[in-house]
């Protein structure tokens, strides 16, 4: 606690409201003074200097008489995840502008449906559907003539995970 409100034994008795605390942007009394109006718990993400982060509750303090009495304020770290939050966001923002931005055509296709799960625009702008359109179809409905037995073979590749991508024709708004 002292890592976030540095108290002393002197403090002791004061109101939070003269303590100054580590947290950015965050007034415990604010929190403090809505959980005794609404008796409500009050949860949310606090980030304190250093980089630091918690989950900051409070919620109300009953004594053993079932007397709202104050408040108590508890506060979980939750650095690391926060960290490796970024950290997945990041390599997701990575991978979507590498998906989008390739010269070739990409689809990511639900194996037990044929459904089209993600595409990337030169898919679909090759092929002459909007985004819209095309993630409605399914890799079945728009195969090229001939090729139904080898994308049923690879789907069911894909299924039994024996292979996780895999080349094929189909066909534009167009026909063609």
């Amino acid at each position: 606690a002292t890592a976030i409100v540095p108290v002393t034994t002197n403090d002791i008795g004061r109101p939070i409201g003269d303590l100054v605390s580590t947290l950015i942007a965050t007034d415990i009394t604010t929190h403090a003074r809505q959980v005794l109006k609404d008796l409500a718990t009050v949860e949310l993400e606090v980030e304190g200097k250093g980089n630091v982060w918690y989950i900051m509750r409070v919620r109300p303090y009953r004594t053993a008489n079932n007397v709202i009495d104050g408040v108590v304020a508890t506060f979980d770290d939750v650095t690391e995840r926060k960290h490796a939050e970024a950290v997945l966001s990041e390599s997701e923002e990575r991978f979507r502008r590498l998906f989008e931005l390739s010269s070739d055509s990409v689809v990511l296709v639900d194996a037990e449906s044929g459904a089209f799960v993600e595409c990337n625009q030169h898919a679909h702008d090759r092929l002459g559907y909007s985004r819209d359109e095309f993630v409605a179809l399914t890799l079945l409905e728009i195969q090229a003539a001939g090729f139904a037995k080898d994308v049923a073979m690879h789907l069911e590749r894909v299924i039994k995970q024996e292979s996780d991508t895999f080349v094929t024709r189909l066909r534009s708004a167009t026909g063609g």
